[in-house]
């Protein structure tokens, strides 16, 4: 591991090839240079130590991708802050609480959420409040930074806040050295080189639109062309338009892609490969994928308190369908039961433990939870896998979200993707419904492409699972809850049957 920064990657960049473009920004395709951005940075950085920024202090994002976006980030990065992103879709408590943890001293926000916080006293701790658009114009005056000196293995690059899938939200402390680490260990499992081009539409508040896609490009000299929202036909344009070699989606999104490429027979055959991650991504989807890109569709499996992905496989290597690949390298994993702490061979599905330079150094302010992730040096990171002969990971499921029915642990994921297999299905999330008597069973919400009534999606699952994993109830709904990326909220809806006084109904006996 070099002991670089992310700053270090891009002057490296800057210096060699001033003039090779680091980003496009596609609404009014604005190239922006390697020479652009680090100068551009520098200034935002002399900006905000102006303003009285100091090495440490956490710095809160809160905009969509934007053109001011890039040039914030690292200079914000390049003044010794820790970037703090967070999803401009969240409501005020919520950024209040994220305030108030971190002890935030400035935000970026959009003109919108500036407006916004300046009606509203969030923080004590809070000094300023910048639009980027404010920010931007408030550098132009200004050159270099002052220097700052940065321990990339102490000193904290972003702080990144998980979806919260179990309890509130934690924030992922993630250092220099986490940051860099995990994106040279993409460009080695071959995810990210320099030769890759693609059209950015995931979020820059979460881990993988800012550190996998975002920074991790910028720092090996991909080429990337950021979007303001996800329009799939614009986004299919764009890929043709410019050329792009991989395809980055989590598998919503990627439906939507493939509809309509399969809507307006989309012949572009330049993609090396599509890659998601979020979800499983279902056999159906994937041959639909391949069948239209006329490249494999792939997997990888990552966390924000890895700084990206963990496992992948992309060609030239072996593509297993349905696994998500052996561990990028530098990272260690084992595969524990859950119980007992005992190593399990291959086979045998138990909790993933992994280690590694990328891995979080721990949840900020959050001592209790970091006593609960951490064991003799291995982060738990609360997946149910399974590796086989090969040394490839196959993923089962959250070992939180596991449905407790009779003493019986049934993995909603799995019944989720039975689920998904008929043609009626659309979308299928499981969750536990408490029973008074059974402790919990298995109810999916489910979203139609096409007529089906409950009792024959019942039927159906019941036919292709164990007597115990049957699901015993199916609500249809308009659409799931998701994140920022498109990953279904189970909790959202697990919670709601919580709160549920009623038992179970539908399918039959239990």
């Amino acid at each position: 591991m070099p002991n670089l920064t992310s700053c270090q990657l891009l002057e490296r960049w800057a210096r060699s090839e001033p003039d090779r473009p680091a980003l496009v920004w596609s609404p009014a395709e604005r190239v922006i240079t390697y020479r652009e951005l680090w100068s551009q940075s520098g200034k935002v950085a002399r900006a905000l130590q102006e303003l009285g920024l100091e090495k440490g202090d956490r710095v809160v994002f809160l905009s969509p991708a934007c053109p001011q976006f890039p040039a914030a980030f690292y200079g914000v990065l390049r003044a010794g802050g820790v970037v703090v992103p967070l999803n401009p879709l969240s409501k005020v408590p919520e950024v209040q609480r994220c305030l108030e943890d971190t002890g935030a001293q400035v935000v970026l926000a959009s003109r919108e959420w500036g407006a916004r916080l300046r009606e509203t006293h969030l923080s004590r701790s809070l000094r300023y409040t910048l639009s980027l658009e404010e920010l931007e114009e408030a550098a132009q005056p200004w050159q270099d930074p002052q220097p700052v000196a940065l321990d990339p293995h102490r000193d904290l690059a972003c702080i990144l806040y998980s979806s919260g899938t179990t309890g509130l939200p934690k924030g992922a402390a993630l250092t220099h050295r986490n940051v860099v680490a995990d994106l040279l260990a993409s460009r080695a499992a071959g995810l990210l080189r320099e030769g890759s081009r693609y059209v950015h539409f995931l979020p820059l508040c979460h881990c993988a639109g800012l550190l996998a896609l975002f920074n991790a490009g910028v720092c090996v000299g991909a080429y990337q062309v950021l979007v303001p929202r996800f329009d799939p036909r614009e986004v299919l344009r764009l890929v043709e338009a410019h050329g792009a070699r991989e395809l980055f989606a989590v598998p919503p999104a990627l439906r939507e892609l493939v509809e309509a490429a399969e809507g307006m027979r989309f012949s572009y055959r330049g993609l090396r490969f599509v890659n998601t991650a979020a979800l499983p991504l279902d056999r159906e989807l994937a041959q639909r994928t391949e069948e239209v890109f006329g490249c494999p569709a792939t997997e990888h499996i990552g966390m924000t308190e890895t700084a990206g992905p963990m496992n992948v496989s992309v060609p030239p290597q072996t593509v297993k369908r349905g696994s998500v690949g052996p561990p990028v390298p530098g990272l260690e994993e084992r595969v524990v039961d859950p119980d007992t702490g005992a190593e399990l061979g291959p086979g045998v599905v138990g909790e993933l433990q992994v280690r590694g330079p990328m891995v979080t150094v721990g949840y900020w302010n959050n001592p209790e939870a970091n006593r609960e992730a951490f064991t003799e040096g291995w982060f738990r990171t609360g997946d149910l896998v399974r590796f086989d002969e090969e040394g490839y990971l196959w993923w089962v499921d959250r070992r939180k979200e596991m449905i407790k029915y009779k003493g019986y642990s049934i993995a909603p994921a799995e019944l989720e993707e039975v689920l998904r297999q008929h043609p009626a299905v659309r979308e299928a999330c499981v969750v536990p419904k408490p029973h008074p008597e059974l402790g919990e069973v298995p109810k999916a919400f489910v979203v139609r492409r096409g007529q089906v009534t409950a009792e024959e999606l019942l039927r159906f699952a019941e036919e292709r699972l164990a007597p115990y994993k049957r699901v015993r109830e199916v609500e249809f709904v308009e659409e799931l809850p998701k994140s920022a990326v498109g990953k279904v909220l189970r909790r959202v809806l697990a919670d709601r049957e919580r709160s549920a006084k009623s038992p179970a109904v539908g399918g039959g006996n239990p």
